[in-house]
């Protein structure tokens, strides 16, 4: 019987990743092969990998770019499994999530504050190749307080380096910050600091975090300014890996809480100036 190229690939990738301790179970949507699932031996864990994307990269590429392609995957996923669960205090960052995901099977464990109503704020462990955001239980092994937990993670946060580039658009100002580090968009969250960087006040400004990477803080010149800040916020926000918020934020009179900007974006600009 004729063996597809998805088959074969999974014949051999499955010899490939017994020195990995992983264990590969290929499930059957009638008589289709739906999706794959890679089992680490160790611990236990699964990870779910669509046929279809497999079945998509063998056609782009050869057989064994893919299976060198996954192999990295694999190995990164178990990298972060496999690492050391000790709670350590100077690890721990804010990040910022949809508030949506507070409703989803994957974030009950996850100890989280309310942040804005389009946004919440959880604690990650941050790991050499990703982070884990923490339970409530997590939090409680660094030994700390409750109330302290927050405030120590925006801490460690603020002793991060990060660059911001400006850039000029219409006459109105676009600062973006950038540490490439997971966390650019939560330091949204320390505002005294990112304001001292651009030597701005809050009430000046509107801000965007469509995604985890991206922290925007636009000075807006007229309605033509907030009509680039809109469409940059829902391009970064279609194609980002975590999104965020698709809203930008302003601070009404100078206020600590932000509130999401609903921006109504033309179609069809005529480029001429607010009057």
């Amino acid at each position: 019987m004729h063996k597809s190229s998805l088959e074969i690939f999974l014949q051999q990738w499955k010899e490939q990743l017994k020195c990995l301790r992983v264990e590969i179970k290929p499930v059957s949507n009638t008589r289709q092969v739906d999706h794959v699932e890679m089992i680490d031996i160790q611990t236990g864990k699964m990870l779910r990998i669509s046929a279809q994307k497999i079945e998509e990269k063998i056609q782009e590429k050869e057989m064994d770019s893919v299976m060198r392609i996954y192999t990295d995957f694999i190995r990164n996923w178990q990298h972060v499994l496999h690492s050391s669960n000790e709670i350590y205090p100077e690890k721990i960052f804010p990040v910022l999530r949809p508030k949506s995901i507070i409703h989803t099977k994957s974030f009950q464990q996850v100890h989280w504050y309310p942040h804005t109503i389009e946004t919440v704020i959880a604690l990650a462990l941050d790991q050499e190749k990703g982070y884990k955001l923490l339970s409530k239980e997590e939090l409680e092994k660094t030994g700390l307080e409750e109330e302290e937990w927050l405030m120590l993670a925006l801490e460690n946060l603020r002793q991060k380096p990060f660059s911001v580039k400006k850039e000029t658009v219409a006459g109105s100002h676009f600062y973006f910050f950038h540490a490439n580090d997971g966390y650019d968009a939560a330091r949204m969250l320390i505002d005294d600091l990112w304001l001292g960087a651009i030597g701005k006040r809050r009430e000046d400004v509107f801000v965007s975090i469509p995604h985890q990477d991206v922290f925007i803080v636009a000075k807006c010149h007229a309605k033509s300014g907030l009509q680039i800040l809109a469409r940059m916020t829902l391009e970064f926000y279609t194609e980002g890996r975590s999104p965020i918020t698709s809203f930008s934020f302003h601070y009404p009179n100078g206020q600590q809480i932000p509130e999401p900007l609903f921006i109504f974006l033309h179609h069809h600009s005529n480029q001429k100036a607010d009057k």
